[in-house]
């Protein structure tokens, strides 16, 4: 049993995320653009499929402990004003009157994305109520263009963001790593359709990111600046899942500088995770499988 784990767990890891990271490696070396592997290797699908056999499948408590990114964890609070009510569109309009006379791009930065973390958690709290996902969604895209303006502000004005705010650019990385486990946790609650709205309001946020740290980070120091930051998150002891996830979008969406730092930061999460697999016994590798 205890090998039949082992060798579920390291056909996933190899199928689904190293298999990707060579095949990049490989058509870079014969000068062909890197093919973007959007899905699950044909072999690791049939090996889920056999393991994992249940009816119907429950959130594990190691996905939950991932997914659940209180307002604390973005630095800002519990919204009592949700996009529900019909005073929300005065809260709108006060954020973007403080916005417009916020002339300081550092103080710009810092303020517009803590309205980017402030209306995920607004999604959040609409959506455990069950009942306006619609509501969810148009959250999720206001949070996506205020990722968009941090991008063009950054884009313009980077010498005096990277002087006037302390490791904002450690900040942004660790905001969009907790942002993406968030969404995770909504999309669970949407409709086939809305979910195909919030894919796109994730990929379009991870390109904004990508290109908001290339701004801010020498692309020598962007794979170690990640690593750093995802590695003092708090989280399960498989969140390193996700968090390769998360970089391979990046990787998809990052600018051609810092491709090779975001692959390099996907090749030693994986190195880290797959260690971490392969020296697990039957009963973590039970809860993995969950975990998947």
């Amino acid at each position: 049993m205890k090998k039949t784990i082992k060798l579920f767990v390291l056909t996933l890891i190899f199928g689904f995320f190293i298999f990707p990271v060579i095949d990049v490696h490989a058509q870079e070396a014969v000068g062909s653009p890197p093919v973007k592997q959007t899905n699950v290797e044909p072999a690791v699908a049939k090996s889920i499929d056999e393991e994992i056999t249940t009816e119907s499948v429950e959130v594990s408590d190691d996905v939950l402990l991932d997914e659940d990114i209180t307002a604390e964890d973005l630095g800002v609070n519990n919204q009592r004003l949700l996009p529900t009510s019909p005073y929300y569109p005065v809260k709108t309009i006060w954020r973007g009157f403080r916005s417009i006379l916020t002339f300081d791009p550092a103080k710009k930065v810092e303020l517009i994305l803590r309205y980017a973390n402030e209306k995920l958690i607004e999604a959040k709290q609409v959506a455990e109520g069950k009942d306006n996902p619609e509501i969810v969604v148009k959250a999720l895209e206001r949070y996506k263009k205020d990722l968009k303006d941090i991008s063009k502000i950054v884009e313009k004005s980077s010498v005096e963001i990277k002087a006037g705010t302390e490791n904002f650019a450690d900040r942004m990385i660790d905001y969009s790593f907790k942002q993406q486990k968030l969404i995770d946790g909504i999309e669970k609650s949407l409709t086939p359709e809305q979910f195909e709205r919030v894919n796109v309001v994730r990929e379009d946020g991870l390109d904004y990111f990508s290109q908001t740290i290339n701004n801010l980070i020498e692309p020598e120091q962007i794979s170690q600046r990640i690593i750093n930051v995802i590695d003092a998150q708090k989280g399960s002891d498989f969140k390193d899942f996700k968090n390769i996830e998360v970089l391979k979008i990046i990787g998809e969406k990052a600018p051609e500088q810092a491709k090779q730092a975001i692959q390099q930061a996907q090749e030693n999460t994986v190195q880290r995770l797959q260690d971490k697999m392969t020296n697990m016994d039957e009963g973590e590798g039970n809860k993995f499988k969950e975990y998947i």
